[in-house]
């Protein structure tokens, strides 16, 4: 889809807090992007086959993005 997340901001009207029904400022909701940061997930699916926990990094960390791979372990495909 070409989407950068590092891009996203919210809307220059606010966001609407869901609690008070209240517009708040995008500079209260939203940070600056930290190009060092990465992500991952603490739990993750234990079920053979399942994927690893998810994560999220910058593509200078991460040479080549993993892909998890299901046609290795389904059961219903002939070999």
């Amino acid at each position: 889809l070409g989407q950068s997340y590092g891009k996203y901001v919210c809307p220059a009207e606010g966001v609407l807090d869901p609690e008070s029904g209240e517009m708040v400022p995008p500079e209260e909701v939203q940070c600056a992007v930290d190009n060092n940061m990465y992500l991952v997930a603490k739990t993750s699916a234990m079920w053979g086959g399942s994927p690893p926990p998810l994560f999220c990094a910058p593509k200078t960390m991460i040479a080549e993005t993993p892909r998890w791979d299901y046609n290795s372990w389904c059961p219903w495909q002939s070999p």
